[in-house]
This record gives structure tokens, C-alpha cells and sequence, in this order.
């Protein structure tokens, strides 16, 4: 579940290893009035909802693992972010495209169709979904400025490594190995240190 800020593909395939570094970190957005034209905050929240988790978040993770392995269940995360650039340029991603790859997710209709691996997170992105055109399952293609898409992934990623060392006390090694792989780009060290957003938290 993403916001304004969002540069992730809006659909991504998880195995259990992958689960911990998501559900623990639990990536959200913190609406600041967005009818009011200001941009929202970027936030992290364990299991997206640590004020009401009394346990380690991998624990609440492991127990999904368990879950998944023992019925056989593929886990989701849809993203609900903008498209085509960032806060004042972009625009959410249209509702009907979301539907339709929830649709394909719960009705098995992405379980054949070929994926990509995510650079930086690692995850399974599909190339294809019924009703959903290709170049929305790749968001970087919706953004004029491809530098700055990066720029904004890679940072994204660097937030989620540094929000991680948090839980990394609690977490197997094999948990921790399949967080992302942050590329520590130039450009991304720059919009680290740079944008408003960052400088706040």
C-alpha cells in the first residue's frame, strides 16, 4: 500500500523469505491532507499496524511463512501509488487497473504468465495481466525522467534498509539476505540528503 511517493511496481509476487524484510518494515504512506495540496509524509509502520502488535514483527512474519507453506497460498503486495512521476506531476494509479490485478491475483490468473525479478527489492513482478496494459506493470515507463525515477526507487530502498536495522536484532540471516539490494546510486545519495520528506524523519 503506497502513496504519493511511490516508485514500486503496483503488483508484486512474494515467496515466504521475502515476507519478513515487507510485513516487519510494513512500507506505508501518511496522507498530510491530500485534498489540500500538500504532500504526504513517507512512513513506515511494523505489519502495517505496529501500535497495535505487542510481539517482534517477524514473529507476526513467520507466522504467514507458516501459513503460506502449509496451505500452498501465493502472498501479494498491491500497490495503490501514483503513476508518471511524483508529488505534483503524477496521478493514482486508476482504480480499474487495480481491480483488475487484484482480480487476476485472487482468480489464478497471473499463476502462468512470465515475471521479471525487481532489481532492487528482489520480488516477482508480472509481465502480463488480463485487462491491464503492459507498461502500467513497469511504473518506470510511466515517468518522464527516468533519472529521477531511480533516484527516487533507490532511495525508497535506502529508507527500507534503515528502517529495517530496527527488527535485524530478531531476524534469521536468511531473512535479512533477501531485504533489497539498494544500488546507492549518486543520484539517490543526493535525493537522500536533499528532499524535504527525508530531511524531516
Amino acid at each position: 500500500m503506497e502513496g504519493v511517493w511511490l516508485a514500486a511496481p503496483y503488483i508484486e509476487k512474494h515467496y515466504d523469505r521475502q515476507n519478513g524484510p515487507k510485513i516487519e518494515n510494513g512500507r506505508i504512506r501518511v496522507p498530510q491532507g491530500p485534498g489540500l495540496g500538500i504532500e504526504p509524509e513517507i512512513a513506515f509502520s511494523a505489519c502495517f499496524g505496529a501500535p497495535f502488535m505487542v510481539h517482534h514483527p517477524f514473529k507476526y512474519a513467520d507466522m504467514l511463512r507458516a501459513k503460506m507453506e502449509k496451505h500452498g497460498a501465493n502472498c501479494w503486495l498491491v500497490n495503490t501509488g501514483w503513476v508518471g512521476g511524483g508529488w505534483g506531476v503524477g496521478k493514482r494509479i486508476s482504480i480499474r487497473h487495480t481491480r483488475n490485478l487484484l482480480n487476476a491475483a485472487l482468480e489464478g490468473k497471473l499463476d502462468d504468465v512470465k515475471y521479471r525479478k525487481d532489481k532492487l527489492f528482489g520480488f516477482e513482478v508480472p509481465l502480463s495481466c488480463p485487462d491491464v496494459p503492459e507498461d502500467v506493470l513497469d511504473p518506470s515507463t510511466s515517468w518522464g525522467n527516468q533519472d529521477e525515477y531511480w533516484q527516487r526507487y533507490d532511495a525508497l530502498a535506502a529508507r527500507y534498509i534503515e528502517n529495517f536495522k530496527l527488527f535485524a536484532d530478531q531476524t534469521p540471516a536468511e531473512v535479512l539476505a533477501a531485504g533489497p539490494n539498494w544500488r546507492a546510486s549518486i543520484g539517490a545519495l543526493k535525493l537522500m540528503t536533499s528532499h524535504p520528506l527525508i530531511k524531516r524523519l
